[in-house]
């Protein structure tokens, strides 16, 4: 087992990432290499849903792994150091602003950037072919959710829950979850699953196929040091790693541009529903 490195105040890695890193002033994130593997935890405190400055911020660094000096760099980690919290998904607040206000555009730039986050771990950073890790070990719910599941290896720990919230305020997860799903689960089951809005718990998803390594608490960062120090492979079964070369970047989009045009078209009644989550999500922060 790899020995697990220093964590500064934060609850992020201590050495510094070494590549060029032109994301937003005051991120979320804290950026961190360890060996052959950048982390990118979000901080303690930070916003729990995915912002617009937490989408720019991911996607900064996918183009600084895209285009960096990597040496030996061969693994992205996604991670978060707030204890019970790995991402409770899209930001509602400015969905609902969005939606009130009419503006489509701000919507699909926020969607279409979620998209190209997705697809970034999905396609493994274009040429570099870097293998992604998501390390939940805490709720992920809707778009973290979708982040996770676009990850080359899934790690959860014992008790942790995930789900797809979106249908009870007449939406459905739009930048890949569908597709995502599929490549693990025939599409009924992957159906239940994203249109029932229930939280499923880390040891029945690891059982259906959809987690691939359950830990307990507290081990799921050593685990993902030990892939990156075994220099591991993703060792799908014939028909789920043939799922998952098959997706493409356009039918992500399709997918998007869709959830727009469901999102614009959404009621009062919706949008008091997605007030109510919004509000459970910002007592749970």
């Amino acid at each position: 087992m790899a020995a697990q490195p220093a964590s500064n105040s934060s609850g992020g890695l201590a050495e510094p990432f070494a590549l060029s890193f032109d994301g937003p002033e005051g991120s979320d994130f804290e950026i961190a290499r360890d060996g052959n593997a950048v982390w990118c935890t979000r901080r303690a405190g930070a916003n729990v849903s995915v912002s617009m400055s937490q989408l720019e911020a991911t996607l900064a660094l996918d183009r600084s792994l895209m285009r960096g000096n990597l040496g030996t760099l061969k693994y992205k980690v996604i991670a978060s150091a707030q204890a019970g919290v790995f991402s409770l998904g899209g930001d509602l607040a400015f969905f609902c602003r969005c939606i009130e206000q009419s503006d489509r555009a701000a919507l699909s730039t926020y969607a279409l950037l979620a998209a190209r986050a997705v697809w970034a771990n999905l396609s493994g950073f274009g040429a570099r072919r870097i293998q992604s890790i998501a390390v939940v070990e805490g709720e992920a719910q809707g778009g973290g959710f979708e982040a996770a599941l676009s990850c080359d290896f899934l790690i959860a720990e014992r008790g942790v829950y995930f789900g797809f919230p979106e249908s009870l305020f007449g939406l459905f997860p739009g930048m890949g979850g569908r597709a995502l799903l599929e490549t693990k689960l025939e599409p009924a089951v992957a159906d239940k699953i994203l249109l029932g809005a229930h939280r499923y718990s880390a040891e029945f998803l690891h059982e259906i196929g959809v987690v691939d390594y359950l830990t307990a608490p507290g081990e799921a960062r050593k685990l993902a040091q030990t892939i990156c120090a075994l220099k591991a492979t993703v060792d799908n079964n014939p028909k789920r790693k043939e799922r998952r070369e098959a997706l493409t970047f356009g039918r992500l989009v399709t997918g998007v541009e869709e959830w727009v045009e469901t999102a614009m078209s959404l009621t009062e009644r919706n949008l008091r529903a997605m007030r109510y989550l919004l509000s459970a999500q910002q007592q749970r922060a």
